[in-house]
């Protein structure tokens, strides 16, 4: 029997990009294992055109995705990723209890290919990028912590590697030092708001609800409204 297609959201489809929601478990584009379960192969398969993957989050991680229609339209975002006017917000739910309301975590980061790891470093190595995290903790609770996170431009693995750098590691993760994985091998982090500006200059903001699979998902989303009321 052929499995069932998984369901993705679409949150707009728009005439030169499509923005859906990724579930977590599930590959963002095709990869070695060849699994068809893929978000970019099935919504060319809906939209019955090639797309393009402009934005990539890790397997056992969910949220916001944009695919691409157009040349153009991927010509426009890829420059404005490049200067930096790609605004990404992530919420993470991670190990202990965060020590200040708002940081910023500056590292070295580097893609281990041959273990599929991002190595870090506090400071300068040959062949490390240097990368930034804005964090905000939103919620402190007796074993975890729920924060907002920002990046300025993403990296293989980054939000990951440098929380769990920094002795937080996010829940579920055991890849980066978590004590142990979620039972459906997600991970606590999701990709939750994008803004860039369309071809017009118009601001563009979108965004994907955490997921509603546990308890502590649903205590992050509480205190996400209060931050953002």
């Amino acid at each position: 029997m052929k499995p069932s297609i998984p369901k993705i959201a679409v949150i707009a489809n728009e005439k030169n990009y499509v923005v859906v929601a990724k579930p977590p478990g599930m590959l963002s584009q095709v990869d070695q294992s060849l699994d068809e379960n893929n978000v970019q192969q099935i919504v060319e398969g809906r939209n019955k055109k090639k797309l393009h993957l402009l934005t990539r989050l890790d397997r056992p991680v969910g949220g916001i995705l944009i695919l691409s229609k157009k040349k153009d339209f991927t010509i426009h975002y890829t420059s404005l990723q490049d200067k930096g006017l790609v605004a990404k917000e992530y919420h993470a739910i991670v190990e202990g209890q965060w020590p200040e309301d708002s940081t910023t975590l500056e590292h070295y980061l580097y893609h281990d290919q041959k273990y599929k790891k991002a190595r870090v470093m506090d400071k300068e190595n040959n062949g490390y990028n240097k990368t930034v995290l804005h964090v905000k903790c939103l919620k402190k609770l007796e074993n975890y912590s729920v924060l907002s996170v920002l990046i300025e431009r993403g990296r293989f693995h980054q939000i990951r590697a440098q929380l769990a750098h920094a002795g937080f590691p996010v829940k579920g993760d055991v890849k980066y030092g978590a004590r142990r994985g979620n039972k459906d091998r997600s991970i606590h982090l999701h990709a939750s708001k994008i803004t860039f500006s369309n071809e017009k200059g118009e601001i563009l903001n979108y965004t994907v609800d955490l997921p509603t699979s546990d308890n502590l998902w649903s205590i992050a989303a509480e205190n996400i409204n209060k931050d953002n009321g």
